[in-house]
């Protein structure tokens, strides 16, 4: 019998943390454990040593300086214990760069290839899910309501129960709520890069029928799920970088299905339409544009007291709570900013107030140090990688959430990890 093969067990290892979205959050934290001690334990010294001389040092800086400044905020933060709870959250900012640059052998296209299957297996198993659970909730209680024989399907109520009844799926606490996290926005992102990921693939390479006809099915099926959710962030960046996105396929000579991407264009123009088209929808607009704008007012004043050094990992939470207090006092519209404790809904302006404009020049040094590789070798997914999670930022904040975080640094590792060695075709400037 054959021992198992070294290389095959750390790729295994870090395959298998792809399929976070479908782990608890304790689970999560026990994956990457276990993962980081099969990787050590099958690690080569020599070739370690190799390694670190191989490896262009600078660009694995750049990815972990700013994590450690915020880490080291923490001297003058007024809650060290929320901001070590922050610290042992974002762990993986340093510990999955180190394992994937320096203890797993340079992954080859196929093998990347596979990793991104795990996450669209993921995705395509939590999407499912969610469905069936929503479905199952409409049948238990809602359908009830309109309908008395149970055998009958009552889809004038059951679409609209789909897309106005999500609230069900955040109650994990709940003995009867859905069991995994579910955030529409971190769904999307991870929905959209597997739209990404897989029209890649399907313009790649000349399939089978049956195979393109499945990758076609699951492409439609993921738009659906992105309409369903109304997380429109997403559907906007799609809007914008898909065109785009497959513009620079033709341009390389990828592009084999002339009518596909238009219809998936189309696709998602028509729900912006429905979207903005519906009163209900305008309302909500105005009133999330209200609250995000009384966020925002609290942020700015808190920009003027400490720009150099910021206010320390986790003091950012309190110092807008306070502050919305304040503004309470004579302005009711802030009373639900209050109540939810509502953070600043921008990744950017939260690092700032952690930090200061110290820790924001050092998340700049390491996003633009990622889309000039990208440019430089020509990558679309990591150039559209890192344009989804910037976008997304503007808007949420990613990395105070582990589920951001490890799609965040999963994916960046990965598609990092064949640029950092020392090659003349791919040293970096």
């Amino acid at each position: 019998m054959k021992r198992p093969n070294k290389k095959n067990i750390s790729f295994l290892a870090i395959a298998l943390l792809f399929f976070f979205p479908l782990m608890k959050f304790h689970i999560q934290s026990k994956a990457i454990i276990l993962s980081a001690i099969a990787i050590l334990i099958v690690s080569n010294k020599e070739r370690l040593k190799k390694t670190i001389k191989s490896v262009d040092n600078h660009i694995f800086l750049v990815n972990v300086l700013w994590f450690v400044w915020l880490a080291i905020t923490l001297i003058y933060s007024e809650d060290v214990s929320r901001g070590l709870n922050a610290i042992q959250k974002g762990l993986p900012f340093l510990v999955i760069p180190s394992i994937v640059f320096y203890f797993i052998p340079c992954l080859k296209e196929n093998q990347r290839q596979r990793i991104f299957q795990c996450f669209i297996i993921a995705n395509f198993i939590l999407a499912t899910s969610l469905f069936l659970y929503l479905h199952q909730k409409f049948f238990s209680t809602y359908q009830r309501i309109y309908v008395t024989d149970e055998n009958e399907f009552d889809i004038a109520h059951y679409i609209p129960y789909l897309i106005n009844n999500q609230t069900y799926l955040y109650h994990q606490t709940d003995p009867e709520g859905f069991p995994l996290f579910f955030h529409k926005s971190y769904f999307s992102i991870g929905i959209v890069f597997c739209i990404f990921l897989m029209v890649r693939d399907f313009f790649f390479k000349s399939k089978t029928w049956f195979r393109r006809t499945l990758e076609s099915v699951l492409l439609l099926f993921f738009i659906t799920n992105l309409l369903i959710y109304q997380s429109w962030t997403h559907v906007v960046f799609c809007v914008f970088a898909f065109p785009a996105y497959m513009v620079f396929l033709k341009l390389e000579k990828l592009s084999k299905t002339k009518w596909f991407p238009y219809f998936m264009v189309f696709y998602i123009s028509l729900g912006i339409v429905f979207f903005i088209s519906s009163y209900e929808t305008r309302y909500k607009l105005y009133e999330a544009y209200s609250i995000r704008a009384k966020i925002n007012q609290c942020s700015f004043e808190l920009f003027e007291n400490r720009p150099i050094f910021g206010y320390g990992i986790g003091s950012v939470e309190k110092e807008l709570t306070d502050c919305y207090e304040r503004k309470l006092e004579k302005d009711e519209t802030y009373l639900y900013p209050f109540q939810e404790k509502q953070n600043t809904h921008n990744n950017f302006v939260f690092i700032y107030l952690t930090g200061g404009v110290i820790a924001l020049i050092l998340l700049f040094m390491m996003l633009g140090k990622g889309f000039f590789i990208s440019i430089r070798n020509n990558d679309p997914i990591y150039f559209i990688f890192l344009t989804l999670v910037v976008f997304t930022m503007l808007f949420e904040n990613v990395f105070s959430r582990i589920y951001g975080i490890l799609f965040f640094v999963l994916f960046n590792s990965v598609l990092l990890q064949q640029y950092i060695y020392k090659h003349p075709k791919k040293v970096m400037a």
